[in-house]
């Protein structure tokens, strides 16, 4: 799992080329191994573990993280030794000791080849980004409104993916100083790159338009959706890394407790739902509306009006205050 799109990093980078590195074990006959005997992913970020810590930025330590799903035996008592699989053992263990290990020794040899692995991987991402979006336009019976609606999304997933990418190669300057004549090009190249297949996926949805007689694909006005009283606040931690709100929670009159646990049944919140992610992006300098948007950029979902609520609860525990801008 990758760190989140507030803290972004290099690291992530790094760890997916080792990990592929580590899944080519099986060879296919007259060929270099390059098949993995395990099942595996990469994902984006996902909290419950050391890592969220690390990551928070208020922290800011990039922190990717490994982990075994579903974790059987995990916190109970039959977690012992013998459920523990050598083979998988080894692997991670290899994986994280690689990259520890060239982390720790990196510097301006090595920025250049890490800032081609991020720009690469990035590229990688629009592509499927671009093709996901014609998938889902490419229907029986196009319905202009809801390819504007795509079109709209792409234009600002593209935008916020090429500077969440450029902050990844700018964070190689923590340990190449002296870098910025190869992380300016390639962030120069990333956005002209974003800006051609954006081109590509508009062409793309007229040319199937045209295939239904539909000779123009109009820019519609998006809807008006009002927002929650109180999306305009702007709210900032008042603690370092993210927090177990449990203890809070307790501190808390009965009747607010109530209001609590009413408004998570309510939205069908569990394990901290869009909170976690939008804590991250509570520095002070941006209001709940616009945090609940970066959200919903990150993580393809969200919740405006359970935030404005779950915040002015956080604001009665002491853990956040709002401020103006």
């Amino acid at each position: 799992h990758k760190t989140p799109d507030s803290l972004p990093s290099y690291v992530n980078a790094v760890m997916e080329a080792i990990f592929e590195e580590s899944q080519k074990e099986i060879a296919a006959f007259g060929s270099e191994p390059k098949t993995a005997s395990f099942r595996h992913a990469v994902e984006e970020f996902s909290s419950g573990s050391d890592h969220y810590i690390y990551s928070d930025p208020t922290v800011g330590i990039g922190c990717p993280m490994m982990i075994q799903w579903p974790d059987k035996f995990y916190h109970t008592s039959a977690d012992t030794i013998d459920k523990v699989s050598p083979d998988s053992l080894a692997k991670v263990a290899t994986i994280a000791a690689t990259y520890v290990y060239f982390l720790a020794n990196a510097g301006d040899l090595e920025a250049p080849w890490i800032a081609s692995q991020v720009i690469s991987r990035e590229k990688q991402g629009i592509i499927k980004l671009v093709q996901e979006t014609l998938d889902k336009c490419a229907t029986p019976k196009m319905d202009p409104h809801e390819v504007d609606k795509h079109r709209d999304w792409l234009r600002d997933k593209l935008e916020y993916d090429v500077e969440v990418a450029a902050e990844a190669m700018r964070s190689i300057k923590r340990i190449a100083p002296n870098s910025d004549d190869v992380i300016g090009p390639f962030i120069s190249e990333l956005m002209t790159y974003a800006d051609e297949e954006y081109d590509h996926a508009v062409k793309m949805l007229e040319a199937l338009a045209e295939k239904q007689g539909i000779t123009e694909l109009p820019d519609y006005e998006p809807e008006e959706v009002e927002e929650p009283d109180g999306a305009d606040r702007v709210p900032e931690k008042l603690y370092r890394g993210p927090v177990a709100s449990r203890p809070w929670l307790f501190k808390l009159g009965r009747e607010d407790r109530d209001a609590v646990r009413v408004l998570n049944k309510k939205h069908g919140v569990s394990y901290g739902g869009p909170m976690t992610l939008a804590l991250y992006w509570a520095d002070g300098s941006r209001s709940i509306g616009e945090i609940s948007r970066l959200v919903e950029l990150e993580s393809g979902s969200t919740n405006l009006a359970y935030m404005v609520e779950y915040f002015g609860f956080m604001e009665k525990m002491g853990l956040v205050k709002f401020v103006d801008r």
